[in-house]
């Protein structure tokens, strides 16, 4: 990969490949990376674009993390990038000193154990309307009801929530815990 692309340093990794792409444009070397990759029956964790030696230990990282990440998320994909799975790590993170369910608002765990009970849609029409940015014709759309079914199940979920969905903190914070709840 090295003597194929400048600016690139590749090191092997117990599952695969680590590759690291320096002082250039990623999309101009994936088509090259890829089919050294796929020719050669490799999976490969590429980094972000760094231009400091000095970080070189941090991109190997990410490599690495891209990698680890990415085979256990889609094993049968080839290549693997940092940009990908960097909130998965950081969430990964966010839970070694606390369990995710002590980190979500109570209201949420609510909604997703009243769904489970109750065979109801709110957490998950919660988390598609948070999906498309709280466009609600594209979220009734999208969960095949009417707009008036999705305004009752809005009042109905803000109640039991008890969080401000126009506060954007709010919303990035309740993504994550559907990201955290996934596992």
């Amino acid at each position: 990969i090295e003597g194929k692309l400048t600016d690139t340093v590749a090191f092997p990794h117990r599952d695969g490949i680590a590759i690291l792409i320096r002082n250039a444009d990623q999309q101009e070397y994936m088509p090259q990376i890829s089919y050294i990759i796929r020719e050669g029956l490799f999976k490969a964790g590429i980094s972000n674009l760094y231009h400091n030696f000095e970080d070189t230990c941090f991109f190997y990282r990410q490599a690495e993390l891209a990698l680890k990440y990415g085979l256990k998320k889609n094993p049968m994909i080839w290549c693997h990038h940092f940009k990908d799975c960097i909130l998965d790590h950081i969430l990964l993170w966010g839970t070694t000193e606390l369990p995710a369910r002590v980190l979500c608002p109570e209201g949420l765990l609510y909604l997703k154990s009243y769904d489970a009970e109750n065979d109801a849609q709110l957490y998950h029409t919660l988390q598609v309307y948070l999906d498309n940015e709280r466009h609600a014709t594209q979220t009734a759309r999208d969960l095949f009801i009417h707009r008036s079914t999705l305004f009752y199940r809005l009042d109905r979920i803000l109640e039991i929530l008890k969080l401000d969905l126009k506060n954007s903190g709010n919303r990035l914070y309740l993504q994550m815990c559907f990201r955290l709840l996934e596992e």
